[in-house]
């Protein structure tokens, strides 16, 4: 049987990420994928590379770095930055179909059913992908006409490609190119760049993955397959001693509907990062080098997200020692 391939593109922000990603593969795989990484625009440093190499030496995972160059005029912001084009460079360069999923997530066992997806696009050689419908299919981030099918939204984090399907859709002359539709992001008023771009070129040729197979952490039940990180600040990214700050921030943003998942998302990434923690402490290096990379990625909460926190604190104490001052003076009498 020929064996998967997995695309994935991030930048040095996400090394930790991707460590994680690839340990639950490593652990939850029934036969290991290949591992191709798009390096887009050498947004990965040697540093980066030779630890990647170590790490998937360590677990016997095969995993090739495959350097990929860009315009810079494409469109990023603080957000995104121009390794999220990855995916798109990977499906025109990989000549096999593979399936691509962002590293800020971590596969469950059956995750490999995502796979099954290919046989579905080979029956219909007008789709070009399967992807996970967008959760918020109201207001696409671009101007509809009537008859413009690019209103079909979905998330670009997961994404099963057939190469033959990609090919044929792009070298029809009728159908843009990645790129072209790229450079007209301010033009047609993208939203999210990368993942607009995809959406605008499908044109609506896509199969839907069903939500029960791939879900937000924050969303996570038993039969999901695929958790994907569902906030910005993501989870590797908080020093133990800041949860408590970061959670209280987001307190005054968030009805506590959403803190819960945060802080559900919250256990299951530390749970899984203790448990490779372990795993790799039969090579004490490889594990220093590994938790240095974790420190370097976290993000301090800073002072003004941790001030509620801090004031209920106070509050807190202050009632406790309130209290017991008040049962001291219950029990004096003059």
């Amino acid at each position: 049987m020929k064996q998967k391939i997995l695309g994935v593109a991030f930048d040095d922000n996400y090394l930790f990420a991707f460590l994680l990603f690839a340990f639950s593969i490593f652990k939850h795989s029934r036969e290991m994928p290949e591992i191709r990484i798009a390096n887009v625009n050498e947004t990965l440093t040697k540093a980066s590379h030779d630890i990647i190499a170590r790490f998937s030496s360590f677990l016997e995972i095969k995993t090739t770095i495959l350097e990929a160059s860009l315009p810079h005029t494409l469109a990023v912001d603080s957000r995104i930055t121009i390794a999220a084009y990855g995916r798109l460079w990977l499906a025109d360069h990989i000549s096999d179909d593979f399936v691509y999923i962002d590293t800020d997530s971590l596969v469950m066992p059956g995750w490999e059913s995502i796979y099954d997806f290919l046989n579905l696009l080979y029956e219909d050689r007008d789709l070009l992908l399967a992807a996970l419908p967008a959760l918020n299919n109201k207001t696409p981030p671009w101007p509809i006409h009537e008859g413009d099918k690019t209103q079909y939204r979905f998330h670009s984090g997961i994404l099963v490609i057939c190469h033959r399907n990609w090919n044929d859709h792009f070298a029809n002359e009728s159908n843009l190119s990645w790129e072209q539709i790229a450079l007209l992001s301010e033009e047609l008023n993208f939203a999210s760049h990368d993942q607009t771009v995809l959406q605008y070129a499908a044109k609506g040729k896509y199969l839907k993955i069903p939500y029960d197979l791939v879900n937000f952490a924050t969303k996570y039940t038993s039969n999901t397959k695929i958790i994907t990180s569902g906030v910005w600040r993501k989870p590797w990214t908080i020093p133990k001693n800041c949860y408590y700050k970061y959670l209280s921030s987001i307190m005054l943003h968030s009805d506590y509907t959403e803190l819960f998942g945060v802080v559900k998302e919250l256990e299951i990434f530390t749970r899984f990062e203790e448990e490779m923690f372990e795993y790799l402490a039969k090579d004490p290096r490889l594990l220093a080098d590994v938790i240095s990379i974790k420190k370097k990625s976290q993000i301090p909460t800073s002072f003004l997200q941790g001030f509620p926190f801090t004031v209920s604190q106070f509050i807190y104490v202050c009632l406790i020692n309130t209290r017991k001052f008040v049962s001291i003076l219950s029990f004096w009498k003059p």
